[in-house]
């Protein structure tokens, strides 16, 4: 629409009509999306404070644009962290001045209105006017910004077929050959898991999310590290002890770090924090399936019976909750006349090892 109303200069509603079966299809789309996320897991922002958002994910992207030096797919900004900084307030005038310059002026450097249409349509879903899962970690984040650099394209290509000069020509190649080769050397950074994540916290230190993914990666990989995933988690933990998957995979990592007795707290915190939120079934079934699986291999049966019972609730079906809840019941009749008590000492072998850890 904007290509074809701006450069095209189609009548805006023959614009709309030509591309009408494209909106359907999208907003199909955004529909399912937004059903099949839960949003349940941040704090709510109110709808006065949304355009802030979205300013200030505006300006961050054309600042990185300008400026590619460190680029993350976490740069923790979500809307709490925004919000609380008073620059939010102003932030939003530099889209705004940059819109309102080119509407004023759209006639004569239509290429450019064109341009910046193309960068705040691409992003625009995703910039904060409307609230997403990925806002628990950050609002904005490298891949959202993929199709709004065709709006920088859209530019160059305008600034050098306007100015066919040598000297324009040789800098808008200059300018290109760096950022292919910060492109290139971003490639390194997104090799593999272990690199992208490591790489993540280099660029945001505090990023929950790259050592949550760590925590999967060392308990997943051919040979387990359980005590590298551990290490991750407590990290993690000390960065953000309230939030509900830290708390999951800080649950998880305990046999590993020798601290399984802090377990039970841990995923009872992260099942009251799922339950204060409303959140979504599936993050409550996740807490449920990660704790009664930890806790599946040790002496700690109450605590199986415990998480197995609340799974079932949630998931009727469940075979390995059903398995896991009748082992714990004979455990438990079998230590009664001997020991008198259902808890204890963890059996030998990490139970991380055997049970996947929850992750962003």
């Amino acid at each position: 629409v904007a290509i074809d109303g701006l450069l095209l200069r189609k009548r805006w509603s023959r614009a709309i009509v030509d591309i009408a079966p494209l909106l359907l299809i999208t907003a199909a789309g955004m529909v399912v999306a937004r059903v099949a996320q839960t949003v349940a897991v941040f704090q709510h922002v109110p709808l006065w404070q949304r355009p802030l958002i979205v300013g200030d994910s505006l300006t961050f992207y054309l600042g990185k644009l300008a400026w590619p030096a460190t680029l993350s797919p976490d740069y923790g900004r979500t809307p709490t962290v925004a919000l609380a900084d008073p620059w939010v307030y102003v932030r939003w005038l530099v889209p705004a001045a940059i819109a309102a310059a080119l509407l004023v002026w759209h006639r004569r450097v239509p290429w450019l209105a064109a341009a910046f249409a193309l960068f705040v349509i691409g992003v625009a879903p995703v910039s904060g006017i409307a609230t997403f899962q990925m806002q628990a970690i950050s609002t904005v984040t490298d891949h959202y910004l993929y199709f709004s650099v065709l709006g920088l394209a859209v530019a160059l290509t305008w600034v050098v077929s306007r100015w066919p000069r040598q000297w324009v020509t040789a800098t808008a190649c200059a300018l290109l050959a760096a950022l292919a080769a910060r492109s290139f050397v971003q490639t390194g950074i997104w090799r593999d898991a272990f690199a992208l994540f490591e790489g993540t916290i280099r660029a945001h230190p505090r990023s929950t999310m790259a050592r949550l993914n760590l925590v999967v990666c060392y308990l997943t990989k051919l040979t387990p590290e359980p005590e590298v995933a551990a290490r991750y988690a407590d990290e993690a933990y000390a960065i953000a002890p309230d939030d509900i998957i830290v708390l999951i995979n800080y649950g998880v990592t305990r046999m590993a770090a020798g601290e399984l007795d802090k377990a039970p707290a841990a995923f009872e915190r992260a099942w009251q924090n799922a339950k204060s939120l409303d959140a979504a079934p599936k993050l409550l079934s996740d807490i449920t399936k990660s704790a009664f699986e930890t806790f599946r291999a040790t002496t700690y049966h109450d605590e199986v019976v415990k998480w197995a019972e609340r799974r079932l609730e949630l998931e009727p079906g469940d075979a390995n909750a059903l398995v896991a809840l009748g082992d714990a019941r004979q455990a438990i009749a079998a230590t009664r006349p001997t020991t008198g008590t259902t808890t204890g000492a963890p059996a030998p072998g990490p139970a991380s090892r055997r049970s996947p850890a929850a992750h962003r």
